[in-house]
């Protein structure tokens, strides 16, 4: 690696692990040999490679040069770095906030809660008439704790808060939620087998008047085939509260369950932050993505924190490291998604319900297009005021396409198709997008059989294809 190596920021770190994780392989051929290649990653990622890499490139073709595999693998485990620091900083920072807010509380004490008349615990809070109650932690133990702690514990003021709201309320599973799911089949076609499950699952529910909540459930398939935007449009269409993380960004199982307040950085796990901040009415959706790629070489192994998680005994006094105080998350729901079984715990495979999602067919992709369309329609509404829908023979066009590579491919397209409208100053008239936008958007993606003419062999195993810059490397 160059001893002068470009500065990276989170943003840049997150855009390169998110890059290699999840990008796609196309099949090269290489001086005769068919190799394996890394999806061109987005154009901040590219630039950064091309700036890094640039001594170890091999020429291979006119379409680029080749860097092994091993020599990004550097820069992805240097991106991890960065991420891991930011997570240890916001800890800290957590931290010291709480300090700061525990010494505030001694120098002005916040006045008491006035009880509200009809509430002899002191507590007044709304919920509708089939809601059901969820007491989260007991606030008789809150007041024991706090009894005990000094008046300057930075866990005072997370204490007092949790005091406030012990309890939250759940909706009812209804036919209504079942229906939801069941809709989710015309934009996912491929998770026939999973809509099909949460119907039987919801139903039962709702049968028997309880609370909304998912069974713990992996989504179980090859990258791309739209795992993690199922679990994202089911936590929206149930009403769900999403709490999202890749656990290969997870440096440490603490980040879950806390650190204790004897460390320099202790502050509360994503568990507790989560339901700390859980709206009433919404029940809790946790969606752990790339659980095969969840860190075991560790002090703290994050897939041993997640069995506690899982254990129907261990969750009804589920404990925070840091405020060590007994939180009862049975009602949480948990998606999982991961890409192959191979590394994940087999005690942990055993918790939960493991179903697999395949490829979507050549006749479920044009349904697919449209709702990555509107997806990305959805995220800017806009778009729809100056593009008309896409035609059958687009969509044609674009069902060759991954459901990942689509989203990147349209989002490309819009971009090329905006940029063609405002150079005409045609701003007023509704545009459609055509081959060439779909073709420039693309032109990054090695095609199959591409046919190399240089033969500096790269060497076994994938390789990374970086597009030719604006400067030549002999």
């Amino acid at each position: 690696m160059s001893p002068k190596a470009p500065p990276m920021d989170l943003s840049l770190a997150n855009a390169l692990v998110e890059w290699y994780d999840h990008g796609e392989l196309f099949p090269l051929e290489v001086g005769g040999r068919k190799r394996t290649v890394l999806a061109i990653p987005p154009g901040p990622v590219l630039d950064h490679l091309r700036a890094v890499l640039r001594q170890h490139q091999l020429v291979v073709s006119p379409r680029g040069w080749a860097v092994r595999e091993e020599m990004v693998k550097e820069e992805i485990e240097r991106a991890r770095s960065v991420i891991h620091t930011y997570v240890f900083g916001e800890m800290r920072q957590a931290a010291a906030t709480l300090q700061t807010q525990a010494l505030a509380s001694t120098l002005e004490p916040e006045p008491p809660v006035k009880p509200a008349e009809d509430d002899p615990d002191g507590l007044s809070w709304d919920r509708p008439d089939d809601a059901v109650e969820w007491p989260l932690c007991d606030r008789n133990r809150i007041d024991t704790l706090l009894d005990t702690i000094p008046s300057r514990d930075h866990r005072r003021p997370v204490l007092d808060r949790w005091k406030q709201r012990p309890w939250r309320w759940l909706p009812r599973t209804t036919e209504a939620h079942v229906a939801a799911v069941a809709a989710l089949e015309e934009d996912f076609p491929n998770f026939g087998e999973v809509i099909r499950g949460l119907r039987g699952h919801l139903s039962r529910r709702a049968l028997c008047e309880q609370p909304l909540q998912l069974s713990p459930l992996l989504l179980l398939g090859p990258p791309g085939v739209g795992k993690t935007a199922f679990g994202k449009r089911l936590a929206e269409v149930l009403g769900a509260h999403l709490e999202f993380q890749s656990l290969a960004e997870l440096t440490a199982g603490f980040t879950l369950t806390g650190m204790t307040q004897g460390w320099a950085g202790g502050a509360p796990g994503l568990i507790a932050r989560s339901l700390l901040e859980l709206p009433d009415g919404q029940p809790p959706v946790l969606l752990f993505d790339e659980l095969d790629k969840a860190r075991q070489d560790t002090t703290h192994p994050t897939d041993a924190a997640l069995l506690g998680l899982l254990d129907p005994v261990s969750s009804e006094a589920f404990r925070d490291e840091f405020l060590e105080l007994p939180l009862d998350i049975t009602p949480v729901s948990f998606l999982f998604t991961a890409n192959r079984t191979r590394g994940i715990r087999p005690e942990l495979l055993s918790r939960l319900q493991v179903i697999e999602v395949p490829s979507p067919t050549a006749a479920q992709m044009p349904a697919i297009v449209r709702s990555v369309d509107a997806a990305v329609r959805t995220r800017q509404p806009q778009l729809a005021d100056h593009f008309a829908p896409l035609g059958d023979s687009l969509i044609n066009t674009l069902a060759s396409q991954s459901p990942r590579a689509l989203m990147r491919l349209l989002n490309t397209a819009y971009d090329r198709a905006a940029a063609e409208a405002l150079s005409r100053k045609h701003r007023k008239r509704r545009f459609r997008l055509h081959r060439r936008h779909l073709e420039l958007a693309s032109n990054a993606i090695p095609p199959a059989g591409d046919r190399t003419t240089d033969c500096h062999d790269p060497g076994d195993g994938p390789i990374l294809v970086l597009p030719k810059g604006p400067e030549r490397v002999h």
